[in-house]
């Protein structure tokens, strides 16, 4: 679906409350690992199933700060069933195992 300010996605209500959300909004907010608390940075990207237009997996960069620029941290590709909360300011993933990006 287009809107005038961006692509809008279908979205799964019981993750994200409203039912949809604009990928501007969506790339601004945090994504924390809840098994060990580790904050895992923002996301830059999704891959999403053209079909549906629901997200398959968000890819989140490794390291998202200026001085995180320097360092190796690997990008996350992150299912999406491991998403299980998305919130004003965060994202909630429950993941064991982070996926390196190929």
């Amino acid at each position: 679906m287009e809107t005038g300010t961006g692509t809008v996605h279908k979205i799964k209500e019981s993750v994200f409350g409203g039912g949809r959300m604009l990928y501007s909004e969506f790339k601004t907010k945090e994504v924390i690992n809840i098994k060990d608390c580790k904050r895992l940075g923002r996301v830059t990207d999704f891959e999403f199933d053209e079909c549906s237009g629901q997200i398959c997996k968000i890819i989140v960069a490794g390291g998202s700060g200026f001085f995180d620029w320097f360092k190796c941290e690997p990008d996350y590709t992150i299912p999406y069933h491991d998403i299980k909360q998305v919130g004003p300011d965060i994202i909630l993933v429950d993941v064991k195992e982070h996926c390196k990006r190929c």
